[in-house]
């Protein structure tokens, strides 16, 4: 495996968002439709792989954290780039 050493991962992985599960209601088999209602499966996410938990992801797949939003004044743009006038 040597000779494949210099290769990185690519996560390629589709997390398509949907409104609700009504909207996936129509392409579900009668088997899967009857699950979401019996079992009162409100949305996808699941508590097995929570968002920031460290087993959801490899940490060299995580995004980077948001930038602190600007402080007020700060980043406004007017009129063809001139800074704004606060």
């Amino acid at each position: 495996m040597d000779h494949l050493s210099h290769l990185k991962s690519i996560d390629c992985d589709v997390h398509p968002s949907v409104p609700g599960m009504r909207a996936l209601m129509p392409y579900l088999e009668d088997f899967w439709r009857d699950s979401v209602e019996d079992r009162g499966i409100a949305s996808l996410e699941s508590i097995s792989y929570p968002p920031n938990a460290p087993i959801s992801a490899r940490s060299d797949f995580r995004a980077p954290p948001p930038s602190p939003p600007p402080q007020a004044g700060e980043g406004r743009v007017g009129v063809a780039g001139a800074p704004a006038a606060v």
